[in-house]
């Protein structure tokens, strides 16, 4: 009888500790990402005005003047 429970009990923390590493390993990549999107965009912010991710500006062609 209390040996059911003691397994049970027992999975039941193994459970938790999987569930939370889940928790706290999407929240460490999380933070990793947020940090080197506010990274790159510090060091891009003196080249040009940021057009999002995956965006490509036109190539600007010199007016011929006539």
């Amino acid at each position: 009888m209390f040996g059911q429970d003691g397994q049970r009990g027992s999975l039941m923390v193994t459970e938790d500790f999987l569930l939370w590493g889940a928790v706290l390993c999407l929240g460490f990549i999380a933070g990793v990402a947020i940090y080197f999107e506010r990274a790159s965009f510090r060091r891009s912010k003196g080249l040009s005005a940021s057009h999002g991710f995956g965006r490509r500006s036109r190539p600007h062609q010199p007016k011929s003047g006539n």
